[in-house]
């Protein structure tokens, strides 16, 4: 699906709930998340991009994250993926024993998920429901359990300390892990 990078470096998907969480403002979770997106552009992580999460970034950017997605884009570092055609995930999601509610919120999320699965399995979003539910559901799909999630709305998750660590997929962060945050 796409070229690997360094070891060091990793490609997330980010989900639009941060691009319109990060504003100027001085809230906790704009700050958090603002602080979140400085720390992807300094350090050698890498924006993962597919025309799903593009259109959803340009309907909720803030005027900060779209400045911060040209400077993305100025060095390098957006890495656009095609999502297979066949939406294999939305026939996985629908096949999942979950109250109908549960199952939209997967579809609604599911380009993040084929997103990640088919890159470095990471996802910051600000909803927690999707991450929620994702564990619920991982003995009827076994890929989930690798995706790692973080919230960066949270200031408790260190979001942007995990990233300068690396971003490596710690146990409390993976959705195959039983701990919540």
């Amino acid at each position: 699906m796409s070229k690997r990078i360094g070891k060091d470096r990793k490609r997330l998907v980010i989900d639009a709930s941060i691009a319109r969480s990060a504003g100027q403002t001085d809230h906790p979770v704009s700050r958090s998340c603002r602080e979140f997106l400085q720390r992807v552009l300094e350090i050698c992580h890498r924006l993962v991009v597919s025309d799903a999460i593009l259109a959803e970034w340009q309907r909720h950017a803030s005027r900060y994250t779209r400045k911060w997605r040209v400077a993305m884009y100025a060095r390098k570092k957006v890495d656009r993926v095609d999502v297979d055609p066949d939406d294999a995930t939305a026939k996985r999601i629908k096949a999942l024993p979950m109250s109908a509610r549960k199952r939209d919120a997967l579809l609604k999320d599911r380009h993040l998920i084929e997103a990640a699965l088919g890159t470095d399995c990471i996802v910051a979003s600000g909803d927690d429901k999707t991450r929620g539910i994702l564990k619920e559901f991982l003995s009827d799909w076994p890929a989930v359990r690798r995706l790692v999630w973080v919230n960066p709305g949270k200031p408790d998750e260190k979001c942007g300390e995990w990233l300068a660590a690396g971003a490596k997929p710690d146990p409390g962060r993976m959705i195959g892990n039983a701990a919540r945050h």
